[in-house]
């Protein structure tokens, strides 16, 4: 019929997204992409084991595990019973005041810890301390004496204005490496103080609350460095 337009049909396009083809014969439909391959939980689980492996052996180098002390090993370190009865102070040390550890590293070394402070920790009361650390290798045992060094400077800088450290040339003849000496409080002796370096084994001590004479330090420095030579650590 004249002034009937003819139909227009509109080529369909399938939308974008999920909708479904329009055309679901077999040869216009899409080719599925590769699958991804599923991670291996197993690879994961290695991964992560090893990991927590070496946090744990690190940790242990580092830090170190503690045990109970072994044998002998009081008798490396100057402890308050021995500052006691040595000099006659005739001192009531308190119960409770003391710390003795033991605390091994990997491959063999290990460090011997010994601590003395009565619990109201009042200035004038006895204070100990002594370390014997063994190490591996002449190298670290530097780093040691070093570190050690250091911790004596930065602890004096905790005790506060007033209290600095004398050292006294020729105190001590031992190892390669020696520094030994008074802890002063505006002058006046309050203590001593020493750190000593032996071929791999680090030495150092102090004492609190106690005036020696240079023969006195010196006698009782020495009778712990033989101790430690003759344990052959």
């Amino acid at each position: 019929m004249q002034g009937e337009s003819e139909p227009v049909h509109l080529p369909v396009t399938a939308a974008s997204g999920s909708g479904p083809n329009p055309d679901p014969s077999p040869g216009n439909r899409p080719r599925p992409g590769p699958e991804p391959k599923p991670k291996s939980k197993a690879k994961v689980g290695v991964i992560l084991s090893l990991c927590a492996v070496v946090l744990v052996l690190f940790g242990i180098y580092a830090v170190g595990l503690p045990d109970d002390p072994e044998p002998g090993d009081r008798e490396l370190l100057i402890t308050a019973q021995e500052v006691n009865a040595r000099y006659g102070l005739d001192i009531e040390l308190a119960l409770g005041g003391e710390t003795l550890q033991r605390r091994n590293y990997l491959f063999g070394s290990y460090e011997l810890y010994y601590e003395y402070e009565h619990p109201d920790n009042a200035p004038d009361l006895l204070y100990v301390t002594s370390t014997v650390t063994h190490e591996l290798t002449k190298r670290q045992a530097d780093q040691s004496y070093a570190a050690m060094h250091l911790s004596y400077t930065t602890l004096l800088d905790m005790l506060g204005e007033g209290v600095e450290s004398e050292e006294v040339e020729g105190l001590l003849d031992w190892g390669e490496r020696q520094t030994a000496g008074w802890l002063t409080y505006e002058g006046e002796v309050i203590g001593a103080y020493a750190v000593v370096q032996d071929d791999h084994d680090v030495f150092d001590t102090m004492i609190m609350g106690v005036y020696f004479d240079e023969e006195g330090l010196r006698s009782l420095l020495t009778d712990h460095l033989v101790a430690i030579e003759q344990a052959g650590l």
